[in-house]
């Protein structure tokens, strides 16, 4: 069993300042480890799609892995792509979780973790979510934390309520 490492935010935010990406999970230091290829352009074609739709309505914005969201005092994670509907400014940290987050699996992911991570954007604000598993090329959609509401596979189409008009084949994402 692995030791963890607790920090201080002070200790997390001089972190931040090196070349390597870390989150903090109620103290707990999580380094990331480096995408995929297949992880980067499933990330990178969803932000794009989003991030049209948002432009074409001026609805808000969307943000990559680079951006992270204070989640409360010794908390701070990064989604792999989020949408946020209110006006953030130039700021390097979000306060509040995003209102749409999407979470691409890694090998070095557990399902366990993720759902701790998606707990916690759900529990500060976060609206909607998206778990998807690029080895089995599905996409869970989370309402809540209690778990998924629906599995979309390639065939399927990605929508929601949330982005009236937004239609993402799943297969493209893949």
């Amino acid at each position: 069993m692995s030791s963890k490492t607790l920090i201080s935010v002070e200790d997390f935010d001089r972190l931040e300042e090196e070349e390597f990406r870390y989150e903090l999970d109620e103290g707990e230091l999580i380094t990331m480890t480096r995408p995929s290829t297949d992880h980067g352009r499933i990330e990178r074609r969803l932000l794009m799609a989003l991030q049209t739709y948002l432009d074409d309505r001026g609805a808000g914005e969307a943000f990559g892995s680079n951006i992270l969201f204070v989640l409360g005092p010794n908390t701070k994670r990064a989604p792999d792509v989020s949408v946020v509907f209110r006006g953030v400014g130039s700021v390097k940290e979000i306060s509040g979780a995003p209102d749409i987050a999407a979470e691409i699996l890694s090998p070095s992911n557990s399902k366990r973790e993720m759902k701790r991570k998606l707990a916690q954007f759900f529990s500060t604000g976060c609206r909607l979510a998206w778990l998807i598993d690029p080895k089995a090329r599905t996409i869970e959609v989370w309402e809540s934390a209690v778990g998924p509401t629906r599995t979309l596979r390639e065939s399927d189409t990605l929508e929601t309520p949330l982005l009236p008009g937004f239609i993402c084949p799943v297969a493209n994402l893949f």
